[in-house]
């Protein structure tokens, strides 16, 4: 009995810590410390998660656009006009009036691009990639410096930049405006006679040329969109007139004739083949009736029918939207 309480009482001071002991030999803490340190692991994975998106937010400033998207409509107007045949003896030996044309015609059309003494580095450049030509560098040249290469790009443009195609100007206008940039270096190809026969060939320098009326891409726009405007007002006004008026034998005509009525009347709005006679209409009514809205009741009317049908659609005034 006494070993017995002896070996309690051992027991007992066993039980309380020894912390010199623990001290001594700091991985008895391991069991202690475990849970709090996989607590403070587990707050800071799921706060770092939760913390992605905007730790990793991009703050890259955008690149500049890609000059192959951007399109370079004309500045104004052109209007239709015949010009004469280029002499062959300019373009070896341009005058300076020819000179200063192209000064000018370089101004209008390409100073915006290319900056007013050709270095590339006018307003509209920082939107461009790759840069404007530097007319003054002989070195990446696309198509090349002579006066064949040159009057290549103005008329075809450089696909895949922002150079644009200036087909539109005069022959002699092209070799006025190549002379003058021709002035911006003195190490320009010369002008051979063989190169002159070789443009005269290609290009008809000597005959002349006739350019066709000519608006900015901006302008048509403006002017389709107009268009379009009155396009869908007209056709509003028809289709309120047709619920406004059940009773009206036209009104009541086209309800038979018809699938869809605000198709009919946008598919006849966009047509001019319809107009011009009742035949007209049958001919354009009775084709692709899955696209234009008529039904396939349409080819029964008879001829009173027809005509009561044409002048209906006359009534609505379809015919002033498709003029």
């Amino acid at each position: 009995m006494e070993n017995e309480s002896n070996l309690n009482k051992q027991q007992k001071i066993e039980e309380e810590i020894d912390f010199q002991k623990v001290l001594k030999t700091p991985g008895r803490w391991f069991g202690l410390v475990y849970p709090y340190f996989f607590t403070i692991f587990l707050i800071g994975g799921i706060y770092f998660v939760d913390s992605m998106n905007t730790a990793y937010h991009n703050n890259i400033a955008p690149v500049l656009t890609d000059s192959t998207n951007i399109f370079n409509d004309i500045a104004k107007p052109v209007k239709e006009s015949t010009s004469n045949g280029v002499d062959q003896n300019i373009i070896k030996k341009p005058p300076q009036n020819l000179i200063d044309k192209g000064k000018t015609l370089f101004q209008q059309n390409c100073a915006s691009c290319h900056g007013q003494n050709g270095m590339g580095d006018g307003p509209a450049s920082v939107a461009f990639n790759p840069k404007p030509r530097n007319f003054h560098a002989n070195e990446g040249w696309k198509n090349g410096r002579r006066v064949t290469d040159m009057l290549t790009t103005l008329q075809k443009g450089i696909p895949g930049s922002g150079m644009p195609a200036f087909e539109y100007l005069q022959n002699e206008d092209k070799i006025a405006l190549i002379s003058y940039l021709r002035t911006f270096a003195n190490d320009f190809p010369p002008v051979t006679d063989q190169e002159v026969s070789q443009l005269d060939k290609s290009y008809n320098l000597s005959q002349g040329m006739q350019t066709q009326n000519q608006i900015p891409v901006s302008r048509a726009i403006e002017i389709v969109s107009e268009d379009a405007i009155q396009n869908v007002r007209s056709i509003n006004q028809a289709i309120s007139y047709i619920k406004n008026n059940p009773n009206d034998t036209g009104v009541k005509l086209l309800e038979r004739v018809s699938s869809n009525e605000q198709r009919v009347l946008s598919y006849l709005s966009k047509s001019k083949s319809w107009s011009g006679s009742v035949d007209d209409l049958i001919r354009t009514a009775s084709s692709t009736l899955d696209v234009n809205g008529f039904n396939a009741e349409i080819v029964n009317l008879n001829g009173n029918e027809w005509n009561e049908l044409f002048s209906f659609l006359k009534k609505l005034n379809l015919t002033a939207i498709s003029s």
